[in-house]
């Protein structure tokens, strides 16, 4: 009787044992307070930018996103298409601007069904946000009213246009019961249907303060493991109004970005604020592989005798000559050539503080008979003492 009992006390325990543990694991995936995801972006700040990246050493806008409610245990997709129009419902509520409480998500771009950016709002008109490459993950304002109102100006305020935010489900994608069952449906789903790799690599783009009429060169190679059906490059003013775009349909797993090129119209663009998105989409969906801000002001960059190639015999020479200069003094002046495809092949740079410069000083860095054949683009880049830059030249030219 009493080894009996002694069976029935033990089985008992363990039910109560196991039934603690599976308790205590679903609490701690699934409860989290906004105060953890605010302290979380917010040791974010600083990291780098890397497009396609989740963590956690650099991040894309929406990788951060990801990473950081993924740390308590919500899975969120990657690419800002996955939020547009009403998908972000499979994840969280909407709310109005006006409703915004620290630790919602959000989202930027011309509209609902077109979304350009994403961060974390962590309160007093403040987000977390992975901004571009040369910033990095970054503290900003969500607008220029929000930076108005502010009495610490501290940080710099985003410009594009906030659409709404979103509160994310306190919830995980799966749970400790059927954690066995889901690691093999996964495992299974992944030998059977890879994830896309839809990416962009070897980009440019604009991303800094550019001089009225200079022209601006795009170039980089979108790839995937999955046929490209569709690519947009399009710029448009941060309040959302379209100054031009293009699309191709690639039907292929890589496709260069230059060949879009001559429909961009960057030299006609009017002093002001501007967004150059672009965007690809694959047999998994659309992703949002650049979004930039980039900025048109009026600049006294001038040019003079600026030479550049258009067809060279492999093994040839050729030597850049000219001169630019600029009445606000210069601040520095830089000779590039990379592939069409956007692989730089050599520079050579030079900070000044004159008003005038010699492009030939330039000249002996510039390997043009190292170059086997192909296609490439030559740009000289002048950037003014206040910060405005000017392309006085960006040519392609062919190496036979």
């Amino acid at each position: 009787m009493k080894t009996n009992m002694k069976k029935i006390i033990s089985i008992f325990l363990v039910v109560i044992a196991t039934f603690s543990v599976f308790s205590i694991s679903s609490i701690s995936a699934n409860a989290y307070t906004a105060d953890q995801v605010v302290t979380l972006a917010k040791k974010q700040v600083g990291k780098k930018y890397a497009l396609g990246k989740s963590g956690p050493d650099s991040f894309d806008c929406v990788g951060l996103v990801k990473y950081v409610f993924q740390q308590y245990g919500v899975s969120l997709p990657m690419g800002t298409s996955s939020y547009a129009g009403k998908k972000y419902e499979k994840y969280g509520t909407y709310v109005a601007i006006k409703d915004l409480q620290p630790g919602d998500v959000l989202a930027f771009g011309t509209s609902q069904n077109n979304l350009t950016h994403m961060g974390i709002y962590i309160g007093d008109g403040l987000m977390v946000n992975a901004l571009n490459p040369t910033a990095g993950v970054k503290i900003n304002y969500i607008s220029k009213d929000a930076y108005n109102k502010a009495s610490n100006k501290k940080y710099l305020y985003y410009t594009g246009k906030l659409i709404f935010g979103i509160r994310i489900k306190n919830t995980t994608s799966t749970t400790t019961s059927s954690s066995t069952n889901t690691s093999t449906n996964t495992s299974t789903n992944t030998s059977t249907t890879a994830a896309s790799t839809l990416a962009i690599k070897n980009q440019y783009y604009p991303s800094a303060t550019y001089a009225v009429g200079s022209p601006f060169t795009i170039s980089g190679e979108v790839t995937s493991n999955y046929t490209i059906s569709n690519i947009t490059v399009k710029v448009a003013t941060t309040s959302g109004a379209q100054k031009f775009a293009a699309s191709v349909n690639p039907n292929s797993k890589s496709y260069s970005l230059y060949n879009l090129d001559s429909k961009m119209s960057f030299s006609k663009l009017p002093a002001g604020n501007y967004v150059y998105t672009v965007t690809a989409t694959d047999a998994k969906g659309t992703k949002t592989l650049i979004n930039s801000n980039f900025s048109v002001k009026a600049s006294k960059i001038t040019s003079s005798g600026v030479n550049y190639p258009t067809t060279l015999k492999k093994g040839g020479y050729f030597t850049i000559k000219g001169t630019v200069g600029s009445s606000d003094k210069l601040k520095s002046v830089t000779a590039i050539v990379h592939t069409v495809d956007g692989v730089k092949k050599f520079s050579s740079s030079v900070n000044t503080s004159a008003k005038t410069y010699d492009v030939y000083k330039l000249d002996p860095k510039m390997t043009f008979k190292s170059l086997p054949a192909g296609e490439y683009i030559y740009r000289v880049s002048v950037v003014d003492s206040k910060g405005v830059e000017k392309f006085v030249v960006s040519k392609k030219f062919v190496v036979k």
